[in-house]
């Protein structure tokens, strides 16, 4: 341990000397040039000064047995994988604890638990990138968060970051009190939209390196159709493969001099188990924005099952019907 923080150390005095040296040497460069090339030295001394942080951190001492959750760990050995910070991929090396000498087993990694790592990134990478991914196209949040950073998370990342953080912040979300500049009318809007889902089998075929192909396109499609035949379809089975998500969203309006504006305050929510997940928690969010004291409009197609859940869950005089490719709207007595 001491001689990789010796190494760390001259790295980062190696990085910042390159730096002083570009910034002082006499080359002809435009403002925009020297912005360009500074952040990107600036970003290789930030890796290196990490790397002594992460080291300094892994070569603390430490009881060779300790207990976590109930059981009982042993350090033995290093495991080294590359870690996500706000600066770049650096390489973390650090101990893993292990129960009872288990070499199968699986591990535990005391070091990034003190340091609120967050499965092979850090904390200042997992926030920034899940609030972009909920404020912007899952696309152009990797984009936007590469613009500034000079790299971006792999989409699979990105992925499990969303989820990871989502289902923590769901109960976050669910003790929140009734926002403050909230509108006069309250509305409700209920759909359900076909979610594309693959089997096991061709999630694993897609994960395959891909093959080299030997001869034209057109004789490799018909390889791969030979050994993956698809099975026939009988009378009325459909080729589509999508699995129904319910999806509420409740928002409100506010009654202004020129009209009404909105909306105020959205929040929409999406769910596979079953209307009734989703009308219970618009029931909740309702009363929480003020049901039963407000005027409430409610939005559907015309799917019964919809209309029956919300007999259930509301009990609203009039509410509006109809998709948006309809046009006009009709009202709908409860």
């Amino acid at each position: 341990m001491a001689d990789s923080i010796l190494q760390a150390r001259a790295e980062v005095h190696r990085s910042f000397d390159n730096l002083m040296q570009w910034a002082e040497s006499s080359a002809r460069r435009s403002f925009w040039e020297f912005e360009r090339e500074a952040w990107s030295r600036l970003m290789t001394l930030g890796c290196a000064v990490a790397v002594l942080f992460l080291a300094r951190a892994a070569a603390r001492p430490r009881p060779a047995r300790y207990r976590h959750e109930g059981r009982e760990y042993f350090l033995e050995g290093h495991r080294t994988s590359p870690l996500g910070t706000r600066f770049g991929k650096v390489s973390f090396r650090r101990l893993v604890g292990r129960r009872g000498g288990r070499q199968k087993t699986t591990c535990d990694l005391p070091v990034d638990r003190e340091l609120d790592l967050c499965g092979g990134f850090s904390l200042g990478v997992v926030a920034p990138m899940v609030r972009l991914c909920a404020q912007l196209a899952f696309a152009s949040a990797r984009s936007t968060f590469a613009e500034f950073q000079g790299w971006a998370p792999s989409p699979r990342a990105t992925l499990r970051m969303v989820d990871s953080v989502g289902e923590r912040a769901r109960p976050f979300l669910e003790q929140l009190g009734r926002p403050e500049d909230d509108g006069e009318i309250l509305v409700i809007q209920v759909d359900g939209k076909g979610a594309p889902m693959i089997s096991e089998q061709e999630m694993q075929r897609r994960r395959r390196p891909h093959r080299k192909r030997s001869g034209t396109r057109r004789a490799g499609r018909r390889l791969r159709r030979r050994e993956q035949p698809r099975k026939r379809r009988t009378k009325g089975k459909k080729s589509k493969n999508a699995k129904v998500a319910f999806v509420g969203v409740i928002y409100t309006l506010a009654k202004t001099p020129d009209g009404i504006e909105g909306p105020i305050n959205k929040r929409l929510c999406a769910t596979f188990k079953s209307h009734d997940a989703l009308f219970a928690w618009l029931r909740r969010e309702a009363d929480k924005r003020g049901y039963g004291r407000k005027r409430t409009l409610f939005i559907a197609d015309g799917l019964d099952h919809i209309w029956y859940q919300q007999k259930r869950y509301f009990r609203v005089s009039g509410t509006f019907s109809g998709s948006v490719s309809e046009g006009i709207p009709y009202v709908r007595k409860a």
